[in-house]
C-alpha cells in the first residue's frame, strides 16, 4: 500500500508542477495537491513544518530535514534550530564504479552540495504522515514519517527502482535521542544517556538517573535483498573522523563502520545502521520507535506493515470525518489578491492548526499555556465537541483553590509527579477560561460538563513556581465560579477596574503592575483589556447561573459588572485639549501615568489597540455608541503594509513603566508590529462596528497566503510580520503553528464574516453587510445538529434571511450595520438550511 501511495503521490506532484499557478500555489515554493495535501519544494530561505500527534505525543516534520518529537516537557530528540543537524537521518548511498558510495539525503537536511542523478526533493504533508521524497534518474527514495499511536513513531522507507537492472545501494540510518525533560544536557546529565544494540536491527536508547525515559527502535525489511549490515551505538564510529558531521561522515562513502559497537554511554550514544541492499523492483523497511517513561522492560513489537498502513488510513478518515463537521467555503473573491481555491484549502489547513493547538500537551515550547489553549478550544468545539469537552475540563485541575490559574502548566508523566508550572500572575488567564466555558455551552448545550469533578494544586511559592497536591475536589462549575471570584477579588476599589498584576495578554507590557511600595509585589495598576474581558465574563457567567437557577449569584455578578463598566467609562477614556477621546491601554500604580494615551510616561501620544478592540468585543460599546467612530478611526490609524499593528509609535528603551516591551525592537512582536493575533482582534471589532469592507481588507493583508516573502510555514498562520527596514527585516515571522492568530482568524470567518453567533438559548445570524464574494457556504455542528449556511448575492437590493425556507423577521443592527435574525435552540433541526440573500 505504501508503495502504491508513493506512486500516486508522485503522479500528483508532477501534475501540480505542470499546472502550477494561482489555483494551487502558496508562498515559499509550496502547492496544494488535488486532495488538499501540501507539496513543499525546496526553498531558498525559510522552513515549513507540520505536526503529527496522538494523545499528548507530537512529532514535528520540518522541510529542512529535521525531525523533532516531544511529549509535554519531554524532548525525545534535541530541539533543533535551522542551523543544526537533525537527530534523525536517512541516506540512500548509491554504489559507484570505484566501489565507494554516493550519499543521497532522503530527508534533505544533510544533502551534498553537488549531486549526480538529477535529484529532485519533495516533501508532501498529509494529515497523518509526511512523505520525504528524493526522486532521481535511477530510483525514487522516500521516507514516510508518522505517529501511529501515543508515544510511537514510524519511519517507513521505500525505494522504487527506475532502472532496467538491479539497484545496489546502502541505507544509512542515524538516531540520536535526548530523552530529557529540558532542551539540553549539562556536563553531569550527559552521562545519564546510554545506547544498546539488541540484535536484528533493534536498539534501545535511554536515560537513567532521576529521569528515566527510553526509546526502543525496531525495524522490518520487506522486498529487496540484504547483503550485509553494520551497526554502531556511538557517534564517533558513525562519523569515522571527529571533524566530520552527519552529512560528510566517512561511513557514508565507504559503506561500513571501521568497528561495530553494541553499547554506548560517555561518547554520544546513538542507534545507527548501514544496510547493504539490492533492489529489483521496490524495497520497504519499517522503523518503529516507541517512547516509554516507565522503568519496566519494554516488549518488542511484531512489526506488521499492513497494520501500520491501516492505522494511518484510519487516522486520516477519523480526522476527515471530524473536520467535516465544520466547513467554510468562499466563491470567487472580489479581487485578485486572494484566490478562492487556495483560500478554501487554506481554511482547512487553518482548521488543522487550531485543532492541533487545542488537543496537544505543550504550547510553543515545553509547557501548555492556559490562555493559549482555551482560546484555541473556543474554535475546536465546533467540529470536535466530544474531544474538546475533556480538554476544556482538564486544565481546571491545576487551579489554586483561590481560583487563580497558572500562566502555563505541564501534565504529570506518572502518578504522584508534581507538574512543572509557570506561576507568573498574569491577570487574564481566568478571563479566557470563562469565555471558553460559556462558548462550549452555547455551541453544545451540554450543561453536564459543569458537574465534572476536578481537583486543585495549591500554590506554595509562586516566585519559585512551586505547587503541592491537595485533596480538595469540587465540580467544574465551582472551579469556574472560583475563577470569576478570583478576578473580582483583584478589582481595584479606587477605580473599579481590574488590576494587571504581572501582566495581561500583551505579555511584554508587564510594567504597569509594579509598585515602589515596600513589602508589596504589585500595585493597583490596571489593564483595560482584561477589565473589558471581565466585563464580558460577568455577563457570560451570570447567563450560565440563570440557566441553572442560581439567580442570587447571577445578580451578584451583574452588580459587579455595572460598577466595572462605570469605572471603565470614568477612567479608561482619555480626553485631550481639543476634546478628542482615546481609550487607554492601562495605567500604572496609583494612576501615576497612563499608557496608550495622549501623553504616555515618555511624553508621547500613543494608540494601543487592545482597549479599542475589546471595548467593542466586550459589548461595552452598546452603552457608549458615541465612541464608535473613535474606535474605528483609532484602529484604522494602526494600518501598515502587513495589516493592523499593536500600537504606534513604538516604545523605546527609555520609556519608563511599561516593562519588557521597552527593550523589544521596534517593529517586532507586540512593539509597533503587525502581531497578527492582535490584528485579528481589531478586525473582529471592525466587523462588530459595521466597518466590514475594511475588515475584509485587513483579513487579506493578514493571511499568510498573500505574502511572498514569508519565511515560516506558509499554509498556517504565523504570529507576526515583523518589519524594521533599518535592520533588514521585512515580513519576518517569529513563530508559526503555535499562535492565537489562527484561531481568531477562523473566528472572524465564521462568527463575524459568515455571522454565525451562538448563545445559551439559540443562534444569531449576523452576516457582515459587505461580503467579498458573490457566494459562500458553511456547514456547522450547532446544538448537536448539523446545519448548513448559504450566502448569495443575487442582486435583489435588500438583504433577506431565510430559516428552513421561511423568511425570518430580520432586524437592522445600528452598530454592526447589518440585518440580524435570531433562531431559538428549540427550532434548530438536523440539516436545517439558513440562507442569506443580498
Amino acid at each position: 500500500m505504501f508503495q502504491s501511495d508513493l506512486k500516486n503521490i508522485m503522479a500528483q506532484i508532477n501534475s501540480a508542477l505542470e499546472n502550477a499557478g494561482a489555483d494551487n500555489a502558496l508562498p515559499g515554493n509550496a502547492f496544494y495537491l488535488e486532495n488538499g495535501d501540501v507539496l513543499c519544494c525546496q526553498r531558498k530561505s525559510g522552513v515549513h513544518r507540520f505536526p503529527y500527534q496522538d494523545g499528548g505525543f507530537t512529532m514535528w516534520a520540518f522541510s529542512n530535514g529535521v525531525i523533532f518529537a516531544c511529549e509535554g516537557v519531554l524532548n525525545v530528540f534535541r530541539p533543533i534550530h535551522q542551523e543544526h543537524d537533525s537527530s534523525v537521518n536517512f541516506f540512500a548511498c548509491v554504489k559507484q564504479s570505484d566501489g565507494t558510495y554516493f550519499p543521497i539525503s532522503i530527508l534533505g537536511g544533510s544533502k551534498q552540495i553537488f549531486e549526480p542523478y538529477n535529484v529532485r526533493r519533495f516533501l508532501v504533508y498529509s494529515n497523518s504522515e509526511a512523505y520525504y521524497i528524493a526522486d532521481c534518474d535511477i530510483a525514487t527514495f522516500c521516507i514516510r514519517a508518522s505517529v501511529t499511536k501515543n508515544k510511537q513513531m514510524c519511519f517507513s522507507f521505500c525505494a522504487i527502482n527506475k532502472q532496467d537492472k538491479p539497484l545496489e545501494y546502502t541505507l544509512n540510518t542515524y538516531f540520536e535521542a535526548l530523552l530529557k525533560n529540558s532542551e539540553h544536557d549539562s556536563m553531569w546529565s550527559k552521562g545519564d544517556r546510554f545506547s544498546r544494540y539488541l540484535g536484528e536491527g533493534r536498539f534501545l536508547l535511554g536515560r537513567g538517573g532521576e529521569e528515566h525515559h527510553t526509546l526502543l527502535i525496531e525495524r522490518k525489511i520487506e522486498g529487496g535483498k540484504v547483503e550485509k549490515t553494520y551497526h554502531t551505538a556511538i557517534r564517533p564510529d558513525y562519523l569515522g573522523c571527529q571533524s566530520c558531521n552527519i552529512g560528510n561522515a566517512e561511513s557514508l562513502k565507504f559503506g561500513r563502520f571501521d568497528r561495530e559497537t553494541d553499547m554506548g554511554s560517555s561518547y554520544t550514544p546513538i542507534a545507527a545502521e548501514i544496510i547493504h541492499l539490492v533492489t529489483e523492483d521496490d524495497t520497504r523497511i519499517d522503523f518503529l520507535l516507541t517512547v516509554s517513561n516507565s522503568r519496566e522492560k519494554q516488549e518488542f513489537n511484531d512489526i506488521n506493515s499492513t497494520e501500520i498502513d491501516s492505522i494511518l488510513e484510519n487516522k486520516t478518515k477519523f480526522d476527515k470525518n471530524r473536520f467535516q463537521n465544520t466547513v467554510l467555503e468562499f466563491g470567487e473573491w472580489h479581487n485578485e489578491k486572494v484566490n478562492s481555491k487556495v483560500l478554501n484549502n487554506f481554511i482547512k489547513s487553518l482548521q488543522k492548526q487550531v485543532d492541533f493547538c487545542s488537543m496537544g500537551e505543550n504550547y510553543v515550547e515545553h509547557l501548555l499555556g492556559v490562555r493559549d489553549v482555551y482560546q484555541q478550544l473556543e474554535q475546536a468545539i465546533i467540529w470536535s465537541p466530544d474531544l474538546a469537552r475533556e480538554k476544556v475540563v482538564r486544565p481546571l485541575n491545576f487551579l489554586d483553590p483561590s481560583g487563580r490559574a497558572p500562566r502555563q502548566l505541564s501534565f504529570p508523566q506518572f502518578e504522584g509527579q508534581i507538574p512543572q508550572m509557570d506561576l507568573r500572575a498574569f491577570i487574564d488567564q481566568g478571563n479566557w477560561i470563562l469565555t471558553t466555558f460559556y462558548m462550549y455551552l452555547a455551541y453544545t448545550g451540554d450543561f453536564s460538563v459543569l458537574d465534572e469533578e476536578c481537583g486543585f494544586f495549591e500554590i506554595v511559592d509562586d516566585t519559585k513556581n512551586l505547587v503541592k497536591y491537595t485533596d480538595e475536589r469540587s465540580s467544574a462549575l465551582d472551579h469556574v465560579l472560583r475563577v470569576c471570584d478570583y478576578l473580582i477579588s483583584n478589582i481595584d476599589p479606587d477605580t473599579n477596574c481590574l488590576k494587571i498584576l504581572h501582566g495581561d495578554w500583551n505579555d511584554a507590557i508587564d510594567g504597569l503592575g509594579k509598585t515602589a511600595d515596600e513589602g508589596k509585589r504589585y500595585g493597583n495598576g490596571v489593564s483595560v483589556m482584561a477589565s473589558l474581558q471581565l466585563y464580558r465574563n460577568l455577563d457570560e457567567t451570570a447567563q450560565i447561573l440563570k440557566k441553572i437557577g442560581n439567580l442570587d449569584k447571577a445578580n451578584e455578578y451583574l452588580a459587579v459588572r455595572k460598577k466595572l463598566g462605570d469605572g471603565l467609562k470614568k477612567h479608561a477614556i482619555d480626553t485631550n485639549e481639543k476634546g478628542e477621546k482615546r481609550l487607554v491601554h492601562g495605567w500604572g500604580d496609583k494612576q501615576a501615568y497612563k499608557i496608550g494615551s495622549f501623553c504616555d510616561s515618555d511624553g508621547v501620544s500613543r494608540i494601543s489597540f487592545a482597549s479599542f478592540a475589546y471595548w467593542a468585543i466586550s459589548d461595552l460599546i452598546k452603552e457608549t455608541p458615541e465612541l464608535r467612530d473613535t474606535i474605528v478611526n483609532a484602529i484604522r490609524s494602526l494600518d501598515s503594509k502587513y495589516g493592523l499593528m499593536t500600537l504606534y509609535p513604538a516604545f523605546t528603551p527609555d520609556t519608563p513603566g511599561v516593562g519588557r516591551i521597552a527593550y523589544t525592537g521596534e517593529g517586532f512582536a507586540e512593539n509597533a508590529c503587525a502581531y497578527v493575533h492582535a490584528s485579528m482582534f481589531q478586525t473582529m471589532a471592525l466587523f462588530l462596528l459595521g466597518d466590514s469592507e475594511y475588515a475584509w481588507k485587513q483579513i487579506e493583508k493578514s493571511m499568510i497566503i498573500t505574502h511572498e516573502n514569508a519565511d515560516k510555514t506558509t499554509f498556517v498562520m504565523p504570529n507576526s510580520y515583523c518589519r524594521n527596514e533599518k535592520v533588514c527585516v521585512d515580513g519576518y515571522s517569529q513563530n508559526d503553528w503555535f499562535t492565537g492568530s489562527g484561531t481568531v482568524l477562523y473566528k472572524n470567518f465564521y462568527r463575524f464574516g459568515f455571522g454565525i453567533e451562538p448563545d445559551l438559548d439559540g443562534l444569531t445570524i449576523q452576516t457582515a453587510a459587505y461580503m467579498p464574494c458573490k457566494e459562500a457556504k458553511a456547514q456547522l455542528l450547532m446544538k448537536g445538529k448539523h446545519i448548513k449556511f448559504v450566502y448569495k448575492n443575487t442582486g435583489c437590493g435588500e438583504r433577506k434571511i431565510f430559516i428552513g425556507g421561511v423568511e425570518a423577521d430580520a432586524k437592522y443592527d445600528e452598530l454592526m450595520r447589518t440585518k440580524k435574525a435570531y433562531i431559538p435552540s428549540e427550532i434548530i433541526t438536523e440539516g436545517m438550511v439558513i440562507e442569506v440573500l443580498d
